[in-house]
């Protein structure tokens, strides 16, 4: 009997434990899954997006798909104000910019996070990941997509595979068809070798870990996600993964797979991200003469030569562009060449038509004859590299130039002029932005909402203007049109 008993209570014990098992959710107490779920056909899950050749496809409905949209960053994300501002600025820019993708930068090391005296790196801080699970579902809400972006520079280190070893299970992210994972930010300084395959390039010998590395510990994990690869020079030289550097003919694509070459584990694809800003090619065109007129179109060429050669074979999305008066200035008075006065003005006057103090004219005006909208034309060159380019302009903040929205006290002090174009009441703006009272039990108006969202001058209602016409041909009403 007692035995008898002793089975019993062992084939309970079994039983329970099967139905624990069945009914495990797959989710750790810190908010990380176990094990991901099995990715189903994409062909069966509304909106997700699938690479092929140079194009980035729906693969429920076959159409090609183009992204634009912008990034949207601010440092507090965590207190109820905070979220509840970042998650009405990611709803404004879907359905009035008409964005169809978000870019949001994740900085893991930043101490700005309202931790107490306690400053954690953000991406172990729980609030931090809830509130990005928040700023997701506003994607999912509106159907469109969301760049989880890894704001980091120089190379992936341990920290930051940890990072993704975490965040690449969190449930809400995980083989979500809205989601898309930037590896990392601005990779430089390092060789395509390390880029790709990792290694030791650092002073203090710490190891640094190649893009092909965190791609493969990605799929390994279960997440199919689209992965973001940005190229070297900051973001913004994609040769190498065409072979085309000079003296070095080797192609550093990654290649989406599992670790060990396992290709049962490939995902939905790779776009590759480059960083256009007006500084790109500065040097050189100073190293190549200097010749005056000549500096936009050395630029454009230039564009042409460091990322549209991997246009013409994958997918490449501008993760950041724009321009600001201050922002262009500042670099080149930091650049060792151009601290002659001579120079800095001859660059100014030929990509936007003015000098450093403002020149003989509008700056503002005469900029927006050259280098934005030079930029747009290059996005939208499909004739010549097979497809339009996808873009997230920089920056929908206030914080962090250049900026897409009007001006704040920081950004017109440093502008020498005015140029009449601005009648923003920045204190008023400031108020709206600062005011800790302002959450969803104490909203923003519509009024309030579409003075602190409206576009700038600088490349703002460039990209305001870009993205609702991209909207209309994709089919998407603008304005009741």
């Amino acid at each position: 009997m007692k035995k008898f008993k002793k089975m019993c209570i062992f084939l309970i014990v079994v039983i329970l434990a099967a139905c624990f098992l069945a009914c495990d959710t797959g989710v750790k107490e810190d908010g990380y899954a176990r094990v991901i779920p099995p990715a189903p056909d994409p062909s069966a899950v509304e909106g997700q997006l699938k690479v092929v050749g140079n194009k980035i496809f729906n693969a429920q409905t076959g159409e090609e798909v183009r992204l634009t949209g912008a990034n949207v960053w601010e440092y507090d994300i965590v207190s109820s104000g905070g979220r509840y501002k970042f998650a009405r600025s990611m709803d404004w820019a879907y359905n009035e910019w008409h964005a169809n993708i978000i870019r949001l930068p994740l900085e893991i090391d930043a101490t700005e996070i309202y931790t107490g005296s306690t400053k954690r790196p953000q991406g172990d801080i729980p609030a931090y990941l809830d509130a990005m699970k928040d700023l997701v579902q506003v994607a999912v809400n509106n159907k469109k997509y969301v760049i989880l972006d890894l704001h980091e520079y120089i190379m992936l280190r341990e920290r930051d595979m940890s990072f993704w070893r975490k965040w690449a299970q969190v449930p809400e992210f995980a083989n979500n068809p809205y989601v898309i994972f930037g590896l990392l930010n601005e990779p430089h300084d390092v060789s395509w070798e390390t880029w790709r395959n990792g290694g030791y390039e650092t002073p203090d010998g710490e190891y640094l870990y190649g893009l092909q590395q965190c791609l493969e510990m990605i799929r390994d994990l279960g997440a199919k996600n689209i992965v973001i690869a940005a190229g070297l020079d900051w973001g913004y030289d994609l040769r190498g993964v065409v072979g085309q550097l000079p003296g070095d003919r080797k192609n550093y694509a990654l290649i989406d797979q599992g670790s060990g070459g396992d290709k049962s584990k490939t995902g939905y694809g790779i776009i590759y991200d480059t960083h256009i800003y007006p500084w790109k090619g500065m040097q050189e065109w100073f190293n190549g003469g200097a010749v005056p007129g000549k500096t936009l179109e050395f630029f454009q060429n230039d564009w042409a030569l460091k990322n549209g050669g991997a246009r013409k074979a994958v997918p490449v999305i501008c993760g950041e562009c724009g321009w600001q008066f201050s922002d262009t200035a500042n670099i080149l008075n930091g650049m060792f060449d151009f601290r002659r006065q001579d120079y800095r003005n001859q660059v100014m006057e030929d990509e936007f038509g003015a000098d450093e103090t403002g020149g003989t004219g509008r700056m503002g005006a005469s900029y927006h004859a050259n280098w934005m909208p030079a930029l747009l034309r290059y996005f939208d060159d499909d004739k010549t590299y097979g497809s339009k380019m996808n873009y997230t302009a920089w920056c929908w903040s206030l914080g962090a130039s250049p900026i897409l929205l009007r001006p704040t006290s920081q950004s017109v002090g440093n502008d020498p002029k005015n140029y009449g174009h601005y009648d923003a009441d920045v204190a008023a703006q400031l108020n709206l932005l600062n005011s800790g009272s302002r959450d969803a039990t104490n909203p923003l108006t519509p009024a309030e909402e579409a003075y602190l969202y409206a576009p700038n001058y600088y490349s703002g209602q460039y990209f305001y203007d870009h993205m609702r016409q991209a909207a209309r041909d994709r089919g998407e009403p603008v304005d009741n049109e």
